[in-house]
């Protein structure tokens, strides 16, 4: 009887027409040419209709038992169509009878990078209204099913209609009738063409823009080998009329899929090389392809927009169940300046197969209850360099039916810098502990980096870095910092930094400065200057930051609300999420202010990352410097300090002495000292770690001196010019003698001069006690 297949049949069909069709996907094409004459909102290449013949295309033989849809999008009205019948070959047939004339292009791959040719806008969804009572031809309906998320407004205005239509034959019979309605229709057969089930039949003045339409395939047409097709009858009326016959509009298909599974979708999806971005795993993929991503050792997916095109990478429908998260990697604007605009990428979902897209995260700050942590959306902005991701998925499912998809706008940018990468995408069940941000997960397991191991990455190979100390001398940014978004090297707004330079962040998206891993479990706490804005004096901010100068004078504007604060946040699993450490209030940062913040039980641990972070805000909130920045010290405090300055400052001495050098003759002392050159801008200081004061404590240092230039004399004389300052910080304990026993930083200020000598901090009988 013929009834089954003697071959395998696909069960999924993805055509773009980038270039011409995929071999073995149609079996009939009349009246329409893959061109970008009418783009129906994909990139590149579409299938365009126009002409007074019958407007027809049809499938291969598919296996349909489980298929779950037809989705594809479409555009109506793209040329001159009055004029458009006379167009050279397109006028076939004039008679009743329909000639079905076969058109032959070349094979290709289902699978292609797209390229930037079309100029049309964003896709919109189609929501024509339902088909008319009267019309004979549509005798059922039935409602589209999908899973719609209670936080968005239900999707209401689109029933498809499906229905039992008549065959081949007696439709032509209906020739006049089908032609006045002017419809498109988008047909099933599970018999060969023997007889066709109308889905849908689309008036073409509903397609003015390009939109997106998707369709279920209702029970009754799950067959081992249906076809598809879409068709408009002659677009001239084949009897006589008393008036000219009005053509009808030319119309164009693009970015079509049949497939998806009605069983259930997997609940997987795997991703770990640039030859896993195809269907049916990924779907609609606009303006990708396979690449070296800023000239990487590794293949990944590259991507970048055109002048009126997005780039998209979406995936196909996954079954999200409890314990899902999202993994991935990501770099955006290789060899793109700090503070270059690039369109971000967004990172979205959809639980109505595509009709509405959410943002897997939305921004999260202070105050909102909502919220489970304080962080940033899933929009990244460019320079971004490659970047691990991890997002829970606690906001998005169950759903039977979800679609993520990676988005960059269109954009006019000339030197093509926004280019962006995508890689080691997972979506599945969570790896233990998410692998603590420290590997990639694929199939529930982790794959650790080079530096840790263990089931879920928790042990080390080697130790990380047990502090961080810098003054920002610049020019390039440390390797101690893995991510600086918007940040510069300058002296901030109007140099009101009193030891310049620093890190200025003023980038108009999201600004952060985030560490490397740090082992703070022996760490006490860190230390840093902050500034927001620029001085509340009326006086025009001195341009000092990079850019252009309005920009200049709008980031050094006084800051005036809580949303100009900056939040210094750790976390202890590689950035998944983050625990507020301090709010740096606006009011209070309004001038240079010195902060001490003792690192919390909770974040200790061998790989603590740190980051100063400020949301994107629009307009862009005024810039903040941060300078002298220390993550560290330790519990245990020395009773004293012991220094000749034979060699640079040693951390576990001393804090901060910028600008300054060690000498072993200064001002023909024969002896060591710490010298400040005669050029070295701002305060000229040196700070000591932290100390145990007692009552029998006692300071000693040798003279200081100033070595005078003037021509050709050098002169050198002892200078009194100099501030001692001890900051209490953290009253201990009390002694029986009444002395209170402190943990002192002590900073002496050798304001504008140089200094030689030793700094001492040991009893001794010939010294005054502190």
């Amino acid at each position: 009887m013929c009834s089954h297949p003697s071959t395998t049949l696909p069960t999924f069909l993805s055509e773009e027409f980038e270039g011409g069709v995929g071999a073995g996907n149609w079996r009939v094409v009349v009246g329409g040419t893959v061109s970008s004459a009418c783009s129906a909102g994909g990139a590149g290449d579409a299938m365009h209709f126009s002409g007074s013949c019958s407007r027809y295309m049809e499938t291969t033989d598919l296996d349909l038992q489980d298929a779950h849809y037809i989705q594809f999008l479409i555009r109506s009205s793209c040329s001159d169509y009055k004029s458009s019948q006379f167009s050279s070959g397109m006028l076939q047939s004039s008679n009743s009878q329909l000639n079905f004339i076969s058109q032959q292009y070349e094979p290709k791959s289902s699978y292609q990078s797209r390229s930037p040719k079309s100029t049309d806008g964003i896709i919109m969804t189609y929501q024509e209204p339902d088909l008319e009572s009267n019309t004979n031809i549509y005798r059922s309906s039935r409602s589209r099913r999908s899973v719609v998320s209670p936080e968005q407004k239900p999707w209401t205005s689109f029933e498809p209609s499906y229905e039992r239509s008549f065959n081949s034959f007696e439709i032509q019979d209906r020739n006049g009738e089908l032609n006045n309605q002017s419809k498109i229709l988008v047909q099933v057969t599970c018999d060969g063409g023997v007889t066709w089930t109308t889905l849908k039949a689309m008036s073409p003045h509903h397609f003015n823009t390009p939109k997106y339409v998707w369709l279920e395939i209702p029970e009754g047409l799950h067959c081992k080998a249906g076809r598809v097709r879409w068709w408009q009858v002659a677009g001239l009326p084949l009897t006589a009329l008393p008036f000219p016959p009005t053509p009808q509009p030319d119309w164009a298909l693009d970015s079509v899929v049949i497939g998806g599974s009605r069983s259930g979708p997997p609940a997987t999806l795997d991703a770990p090389s640039a030859d896993d971005y195809t269907p049916p795993d990924w779907i609609m993929m606009y303006n990708t392809g396979r690449g070296r991503y800023c000239k990487s050792k590794e293949e990944a997916l590259t991507a970048k927009s055109g002048f009126s095109v997005p780039a998209v990478a979406q995936t196909s429908d996954i079954k999200i169940v409890g314990n899902t998260s999202l993994h991935f990697e990501i770099a955006i604007g290789c060899d793109a300046a700090w503070d270059k605009s690039l369109p971000p990428v967004r990172v979205e979902f959809s639980l109505d197969h595509g009709y509405s897209w959410t943002l897997v995260r939305s921004t999260c700050l202070p105050g909102d209850s909502s919220c489970l942590q304080l962080d940033d959306s899933s929009v990244f902005y460019g320079p971004l360099t490659w970047t691990r991701i991890v997002y829970p998925l606690y906001n998005v499912g169950p759903a039977k039916y979800v679609r993520f998809r990676w988005i960059q706008e269109p954009t006019a940018d000339p030197q093509a810098t926004h280019e962006w990468s995508l890689r080691r995408v997972y979506i599945g069940t969570a790896c233990p502990h998410h692998c603590l941000g420290r590997g990639y997960c694929m199939n529930a397991l982790c794959y650790c980096d080079d530096q840790y191991t263990g089931l879920h990455c928790q042990y080390l190979l080697q130790d990380n870095i047990p502090y961080i100390r810098d003054t920002f001398p610049g020019p390039q940014f440390k390797s101690h910092w893995a991510h600086v978004m918007g940040g510069v090297h300058s002296g901030g707004c109007d140099d009101i930094i009193e030891e310049p330079p620093a890190v200025t962040l003023e980038g108009r998206n999201t600004r952060s400065l985030t560490t490397v891993p740090v082992d703070t479990r022996s760490a006490k706490f860190v230390l840093f200057t902050a500034v927001i804005g620029g001085r509340r004096d009326g006086k025009s901010p001195k341009m000092a930051l990079g850019g252009r100068p309005e920009q200049q004078a709008d980031v050094c504007r006084p800051p005036d609300s809580r949303m100009h604060n900056v939040f210094l946040q750790y976390s202890v699993d590689g950035g998944i999420t983050w625990q507020l450490l301090r709010e740096l209030d606006h009011v209070r940062y309004a001038a240079p202010q010195d902060d001490y913040v003792l690192i919390p039980p909770n974040a200790r641990s061998s790989t603590t990352l740190f980051r100063f972070w400020q949301p994107r805000q629009s307009p862009p909130a005024p810039s903040w410097t941060l300078d002298n920045v220390f993550i560290g010290g330790s519990e245990i405090s020395h009773a004293q300090l012991i220094e000749d300055f034979h060699d640079e400052p040693q951390v576990s001495q001393w804090l901060f002495a910028p600008h300054s050098r060690p000498s072993s003759n200064y001002c023909s002392s024969n002896t060591s000292a710490l010298v400040w050159p005669q050029h070295s801008p701002g305060m000229r200081a040196i700070t000591s770690q932290e100390l145990i004061v007692r009552h029998d404590t006692l300071l000693q240092f040798k003279n200081l001196a100033l070595n005078y230039v003037k021509g050709p004399q050098r002169s050198c004389f002892n200078s009194e010019n100099i501030r001692l300052v001890m900051l209490n910080t953290i009253n201990v304990s009390t002694t029986a003698g009444g002395w209170r026993e402190h943990l002192l930083f002590v900073r002496t200020y050798f304001c504008k001069f140089r200094a030689r000598g030793s700094l001492l901090y040991p009893p001794s009988p010939s010294t005054t006690p502190l």
